[in-house]
């Protein structure tokens, strides 16, 4: 009997120490109902058996509430999520960068203004306020173009900046997340209780989802094993560090393609270990997205618009000249080597050189082809044959400069002016006809047919390059030739004319009112341009104004495409929190239900202890 009364006391003591341990869980959990990443811990009893037979109860145990399922599709939709959240603050910026559609600041609109004030000079051409007009548009729509391809290489610059960042982060989590696996392998052999683990783990494997993509499985010891999409391992036992070195400065032709920027190396940075186009998800991907797609898919079409603006206006421009004529002129184009550069006329295409006095009165004439002596001559052999005859008249004078430029300089009194015609027709008509330059660059042989002789060697531009062959892309360099901000009268708006007459000064004219030359220029600016494709924007043909419009409107439409769907993929992800939270979240009226449970369980086994050590005092008493 005393040894059935001592088995039933441990029964009940074990009765005690389980529902007090229940209780306990009870508590913790409606302690921690508003923590973040706690998930209900359920305790769980068991039968005790000796020798076959019943010895009370255990607590086997805090069992975690978890979908592990659920939390792995709420992850994978983390990542995306992740990704666009990165790349919300840049299509802000894009926005603020190009204007909306119908603002005053867009480059759509600087280009219309630019248009307007051709139009208007064209009207009015020797109306000194047209000619500030248009000399304030120009530099207006360039600073526009400098502006915008800063601001987008400043963002590829700040993103390129932002993956290092992240890189670091995805380390910090990652060790974090192998340190947690340590302690629970050696908690749970150690037969503790791993519930608080296990969730501080899952927070920072959370946090993980939304800077990279992530899969995870779990190994029978509880180690978490975490690894990339694409096979990467990031944790097992120990984590794998992640490296970028972001760049300092960053360039249209900055490009992680070409090698210009570094890679996300897993490991030694090393080319085997670039993981850079291998990241599909996550905050991570969508910086690279930014850096190495959007923004110079963005700079392409800014390119493409602001070169094919240069060099139809330059060419127009190039045709023309502002009254009474030139006095000097530095070609924008280099040769490399002027003496192996040959140019051509093609057909019966020639250049005729017209010198005029500072009232624009025709003083002396001559070909191009007339002296170099032929259709073909390099480059060098033209400027000599140019300088035999300005020198030989006393006129002026021509070299290539040190950096391979043609430059024309005449003494005080001349000035010049370029006409092309047809060779045929000595004076007659001007003629849209081609010059051919050869480059010979070792033995690579380059052909580039330009219209006009003026044009091939940029003699009077009216766009010129203000990094002097730089690589920040078209954009980022055209500027207004400096001579013209300053004068704004030396906008070219006439053309060389040739009327019946007697002598010289009847054949060849510049009129003070001439604006046959502005007229083709704003003609040519409302043309419609074929732009190739560039970037996401297709091959179209249309004018500058409305390619420019197509520009902002694409920006536009990008930055609201991705509003909606950041919106859309915030409601999925938020819908699965909220069935995960529903599963793992403490409930207090279930709390309240199993506190009532334990309560109750523990107080019977109070009561059994209790009639124990009666029924122990009393066989005290019979024995006494």
């Amino acid at each position: 009997m005393p040894g059935d009364l001592f088995v039933a006391l441990r029964s009940a003591q074990s009765g005690l120490i389980a529902h007090q341990g229940a209780l306990d869980s009870v508590a913790q959990n409606v302690a921690n109902v508003n923590t973040p990443g706690y998930t209900r811990k359920a305790a769980s009893l068991e039968s005790r058996t000796l020798a076959g037979a019943g010895a009370g109860v255990d607590m086997a145990g805090l069992a975690r509430t978890v979908d592990e399922g659920l939390l792995r599709a709420l992850r994978t939709e983390q990542g995306s999520l992740g990704k666009m959240v990165a790349q919300e603050p840049y299509h802000a910026r894009i926005q603020d960068t190009f204007g909306s559609p119908e603002a005053n600041t867009s480059i759509a609109h600087r280009l219309g203004s630019f248009q307007e004030a051709l139009e208007s000079l064209a009207l009015d051409p020797h109306s000194p306020i047209n000619q500030m007009e248009v000399a304030a548009r120009s530099e207006d729509v360039a600073g526009a173009f400098r502006q915008s391809s800063t601001s987008i290489q400043e963002m590829r610059r700040e993103a390129d900046g932002r993956i290092a960042d992240t890189v670091d982060q995805i380390n910090g989590l990652t060790r974090e997340i192998a340190d947690l696996n340590a302690k629970i392998v050696r908690n749970q052999h150690s037969g503790h209780n791993v519930g608080d683990l296990q969730d501080a783990r899952d927070t920072a494997l959370d946090q993980l989802s939304s800077l990279i993509d992530i899969r995870s499985y779990a190994r029978d010891d509880g180690e978490m094993i975490v690894f990339t999409t694409s096979g990467l391992t990031l944790v097992d036992e120990t984590a794998t560090m992640l490296s970028h070195t972001p760049v300092s400065s960053m360039a249209a032709d900055t490009l992680y393609a070409d090698g210009d920027v570094a890679g996300i190396y897993a490991g030694e940075p090393i080319p085997g270990n670039d993981i850079t186009t291998k990241i599909q998800s996550g905050a991570l991907a969508g910086l690279i997205e930014l850096r190495d797609r959007t923004l110079p898919d963005l700079q392409a079409g800014l390119d493409r618009l602001a070169s094919s603006m240069r060099d139809t206006v330059n060419q127009a421009h190039n045709r023309s000249v502002a009254h009474p004529g030139l006095t000097e002129a530095t070609g924008s184009r280099r040769f490399a080597d002027p003496g192996l550069t040959e140019i051509t006329f093609a057909g019966t295409a020639d250049t005729r050189l017209v010198l005029f006095d500072d009232a624009g009165q025709a003083l002396d004439t001559t070909t191009v082809r007339a002296e170099i002596g032929g259709a073909t001559a390099t480059v060098d052999d033209v400027a000599t044959a140019l300088d035999g005859w300005l020198s030989a008249g006393g006129y002026g004078s021509a070299a290539m400069t040190a950096d391979g430029r043609l430059s024309i300089m005449l003494n005080d009194g001349y000035r010049f002016a370029l006409r092309d015609e047809a060779a045929v027709d000595t004076v007659g008509s001007a003629a849209a006809d081609a010059a051919i330059g050869v480059d010979v660059d070792g033995n690579a042989t380059i052909d580039q047919t330009v219209a006009g002789f003026s044009s091939f060697f940029g003699l009077n531009d009216l766009f010129v390059d203000q990094t002097d062959g730089g690589t920040v892309g078209a954009a980022g360099s055209i500027a207004l030739r400096p001579d013209i901000a300053e004068a704004p009268d030396r906008i070219a708006r006439g053309t060389v004319q040739w009327t019946a007459g007697a002598g010289l000064a009847g054949a060849y004219q510049l009129g003070v009112g001439d604006a046959t030359g502005i007229r083709g220029l704003a003609d040519a600016f409302a043309a419609g341009t074929t732009f190739a494709a560039a970037g996401r924007l297709p091959a179209v043909k249309t004018t500058f104004t409305d390619y420019g419009a197509t520009v902002v409107a694409r920006s536009a439409s990008d930055a609201e495409a991705a509003s909606g769907r950041q919106q859309t993929q915030s409601l999925l992800v938020e819908s699965l929190r909220h069935k995960a939270d529903s599963i793992s979240g403490v409930n207090l009226d279930e709390e309240l239900a199993d506190l009532i449970r334990f309560e109750q369980g523990y107080a019977a086994a109070a009561q059994v202890i209790g009639t124990i050590r009666s029924m122990f005092q009393a066989l005290e008493n019979v024995l006494g």
